[in-house]
């Protein structure tokens, strides 16, 4: 009994552990198969940029001058390249750094600052306006990782299927065990002692 009571309570905590993940693992698993009706629940995170199109500047930014605003606003951001883009139709400025990148509008001085999972619209005075999230994206993060950034590696999706393994097999055997005395019981009037 004393392995039952181990088993059983086992059984419990990893449930209570894994749960959040189960959850959210069965919500990304349903996105591979129903993309469209996952996304239709979630936020869509669209943003009408006509008010930004419409606040030219009177004379469009430099290439140093955005280089400048991206330095004031993110001082962190180590930028490996620099290049002339056009973004959401807007002429500007894209500053890559290793996990992220600021896009500035030369026309508005508006700017956006994307990672792989999100993108942030600013005024030109550094306002956040927007924020959207790539659900695409960090479902299929999630899912492939057990988490939505790449610094645990895999060890929580493995951490999380291991557990789930364990609990598979300890609800069989909490499912099975009081089944199986009680057939010992019934068949043991059958066998020869």
């Amino acid at each position: 009994m004393r392995v039952f009571r181990f088993i059983r309570t086992l059984h419990s905590w990893l449930g209570l552990l894994i749960l959040p993940w189960i959850i959210l693992f069965g919500f990304s698993g349903f996105y591979f198969n129903h993309q469209q009706a996952v996304l239709n629940i979630l936020p869509s995170g669209e943003y009408d940029e006509t008010a930004l199109s419409e606040a030219m500047l009177d004379a469009p930014l430099s290439a140093a001058q955005a280089l400048a605003l991206v330095e004031d606003h993110f001082p962190d951001l180590v930028i490996t390249d620099a290049k002339q883009t056009t973004y959401h139709g807007f002429r500007g400025y894209q500053f890559l750094g290793e996990r992220a990148q600021v896009i500035v509008a030369a026309d508005t001085g508006h700017f956006y600052h994307k990672t792989r999972l999100t993108r942030t619209t600013f005024a030109p005075d550094g306002t956040r306006l927007h924020r959207k999230i790539y659900w695409g994206r960090f479902l299929s993060t999630f899912h492939n990782l057990g988490w939505v950034d790449t610094r645990f590696g895999t060890i929580l999706a493995d951490i999380t299927a291991w557990a789930l393994i364990i609990f598979g097999f300890s609800g069989l055997f909490i499912w099975g065990f009081p089944r199986h005395k009680r057939y010992l019981r019934a068949l043991g009037g059958l066998w020869p002692k």
